[in-house]
């Protein structure tokens, strides 16, 4: 018999196969990302090029600032992260990181020269750059892309060497998520103590509806309204590792994803209320439904004509064993979700410690499935700090923005969810909309008349009420810039 913590040479033989079989992988993944390198330089797109490139360096630029949070020592040679750039005037990003765009948007120089260069890229952005795009262009772009893959592999190579070698100490232990009651949680401690430090909670004891909203009730209220209800597949690289599964009514789907088994996963995911079933809110004030009073100073509802304006709050509703692989929400977005029934586990990860995390380049994809991977598989996971929580009916999670996170249902599940931008992500927001070249919304954000800041005094408040705020009559007190620290 081999006792725990004894092997044969048999088992040495297939220790060795796995770990064969994990870097064969991993080098099949680099071998297709590198296909593109075998075409001929004149076939290759200029502006195809570029956004790959810049899109490297955006995450290259990610990792180098949370390795440097995390491990100030770790030596490594970053060189081509900014050599590169030289290949192409447009190649140098328009800021790197959201500490870097809020001292240039700070400054009235530096954000002159920022607009100034947006304009120009926007302007080269509309010309047919492939008229104009000759190989001898082209050829230094490829490179400066072909150097970022290299730099991608090697950085991924040396934190794996170093993590063999015990350089990078002992992994950090799990922590739990604070549970607070809302009665001892001011506005104020929330922001200084959670949102601004990046740091999830739970807020538990909130009712937020007049009535028992129940599954019952949005089947009764939204019945015939379709929803395009998604699942896990355990395979695919897509967004939280969810894929279309139906078209159906909610009620068609409220009366049979518990009882049929060929629709056990389905799910419905972050389904918009207010454009799809505002009924729910009941008939104007619209007193049915509150926001909590630490979200109601949402950004998205200081600026008119913004797509996010009216998106939530939005619907879950889940099966027992339904989950959502790791991801990332979009636009450095905060994220709350309001647990109604049921059970679910949460896991979080800092956005500093995205290159533990195995993300995929170019992609919202991550190999790493913290549900299932294996310290062989991906052996830098374990240095990634995690917070975990189980959360109950009644509790509220929040999630701060750009924090890799993932999540399963634990028994049948619904909630209502909002995403939102406020002081604590205001300068990740705005990075994620320079980077996507979303210059509108970028440009709506940082007007002399928006206006930055919370109240402290602030309280809960109806739909009715939230939607009809005057935010430039209003008296704001924390996180403006005006504001004593």
């Amino acid at each position: 018999d081999n006792a725990p913590g004894n092997t044969t040479a048999a088992d040495d033989d297939d220790e060795d196969d796995e770990n064969r079989g994990t870097c064969q992988d991993r080098e099949a993944r680099r071998l297709k990302a590198r296909k593109w390198m075998n075409k001929p330089v004149e076939t290759l797109r200029l502006s195809w090029l570029m956004s790959r490139y810049r899109s490297y360096a955006e995450e290259l630029h990610e990792f180098q600032e949370g390795l440097a949070q995390r491990f100030p020592d770790f030596d490594f040679n970053w060189t081509a992260l900014e050599t590169t750039k030289k290949a192409h005037k447009h190649l140098r990003p328009l800021a790197r990181t959201p500490a870097h765009l809020r001292a240039m948007v700070t400054n009235p120089k530096k954000f002159t020269g920022l607009k100034a260069r947006i304009e120009a890229r926007s302007r080269f952005e509309e010309t047919d750059q492939e008229a104009h795009a000759a190989p001898a262009v082209k050829a230094p772009v490829r490179d400066a892309l072909i150097a970022l893959h290299d730099l991608a592999d090697a950085l991924q190579d040396t934190l794996e060497a170093a993590a063999a070698a015990g350089a990078l100490g002992a992994p950090p232990p799990p922590r739990p998520v604070d549970r607070v009651h809302w009665r001892d949680l001011s506005v104020d401690r929330f922001f200084r103590q959670y949102s601004n430090r990046s740091v999830p909670v739970v807020i538990t004891g909130l009712n937020l509806s007049t009535t028992p909203w129940d599954v019952e009730f949005f089947a009764r209220t939204c019945a015939n309204r379709t929803v395009d209800v998604v699942a896990r597949n355990l395979s695919s690289t897509r967004w939280g590792g969810l894929t279309h599964a139906a078209t159906v009514t909610v009620r068609e789907f409220v009366d049979t994803y518990r009882t049929n088994a060929s629709r056990a996963g389905w799910y419905v995911h972050d389904w918009s209320l207010p454009r799809s079933c505002p009924e729910v809110f009941g008939e104007p004030p619209f007193r049915e439904w509150s926001v909590p009073k630490y979200f109601a100073g949402d950004y998205f509802q200081r600026v008119a004509f913004n797509s996010y304006q009216h998106a939530w709050p939005s619907l879950f509703i889940g099966a027992n064993g339904t989950e959502s692989a790791l991801h990332i929400d979009s636009g450095g977005t905060n994220f709350w979700l309001h647990l109604l029934s049921g059970k679910k586990e949460w896991r979080f990860y800092p956005r500093r410690d995205l290159v533990f995390l195995y993300p995929q380049m170019l992609s919202s994809h991550f190999e790493v499935d913290v549900f299932r991977s294996s310290e062989l598989e991906h052996p830098l996971f374990k240095y990634a700090e995690e917070y975990h929580a189980i959360q109950e009916p009644g509790d509220l999670i929040f999630i701060p923005g750009g924090n890799p996170h993932a999540v399963r249902n634990l028994e049948d599940i619904h909630g209502m969810s909002m995403n939102f931008v406020d002081p604590s992500n205001y300068w990740l927001y705005l990075l994620t909309q320079v980077q996507g070249e979303s210059y509108r919304a970028f440009e709506l954000f940082t007007t002399e008349e928006f206006r930055q800041g919370l109240k402290t005094t602030q309280e809960t408040v109806t739909l009715g009420q939230w939607k009809s705020t005057d935010w430039h009559q209003e008296t704001l007190d924390l996180a403006c810039p005006t504001c004593p620290d």
